[in-house]
């Protein structure tokens, strides 16, 4: 077995595909352009490095269920009302998440409250790698009360504490029943929910 295959064995075994993908494009490379190892090295790193990032980020918003079209270029921000307009720049920083602060969203059926929430979402995954969940609210509250009528409402409550930010959409389209409100005023995360 030669040195080349047994490092790429080595490489397989750490999970360092991407190393071993772009290994050989590398030296090349570095051959070309006289790299010294250092540099050489910090360039297979960043291969790996972005291509671990781009992997958490698509299990992210595949996990988020935030709709596909609910995209911040397909959001057509010159049809936005002034205030979240302005608002769109400070809310991609993601500092009002971090701070643990809400993001209610009302207005008149179909002026985009969803894409808009459902916009920066996705960016605050892309941007920061933040755990979401999208969910419409009846949806929410029936998961919550098939957990409460197992007695598994705990353990519920704690997965739902892990996201950064819980979307719920449609808040207005739920009648609240006293179990409902019951058991959504339990779930009363201390994470951000962005809201609709």
């Amino acid at each position: 077995m030669s040195g080349d295959d047994s490092l790429e064995i080595i490489l397989r075994s750490l999970g360092l595909h991407v190393i071993v993908r772009e290994y050989t494009q590398s030296i090349v490379r570095a051959e070309r352009e006289n790299w010294g190892y250092r540099r050489f090295l910090h360039q297979l790193a960043q291969f790996e490095a972005a291509a671990r990032v781009s992997h958490r980020v698509k299990r992210l918003l595949d996990q988020s269920k935030i709709p596909r079209e609910f995209t911040l270029a397909a959001l057509e921000q010159s049809k936005l009302p002034e205030k979240p307009r302005r608002l769109l720049p400070t809310l991609l920083s993601a500092d009002f998440v971090r701070r643990g602060d809400n993001l209610l969203c009302f207005g008149l059926p179909g002026r985009g409250k969803s894409h808009y929430v459902g916009a920066i979402a996705r960016e605050l995954i892309q941007q920061y790698q933040m755990k979401v969940l999208f969910i419409p609210t009846f949806k929410l509250v029936s998961q919550l009360l098939v957990a409460k009528s197992k007695l598994e409402l705990p353990q519920l409550l704690d997965r739902l504490g892990k996201y950064d930010i819980i979307c719920c959409d449609d808040v207005g389209y739920v009648q609240h029943t006293a179990e409902e409100m019951e058991v959504s005023s339990l779930s009363g995360i201390s994470k951000t929910r962005l809201s609709r």
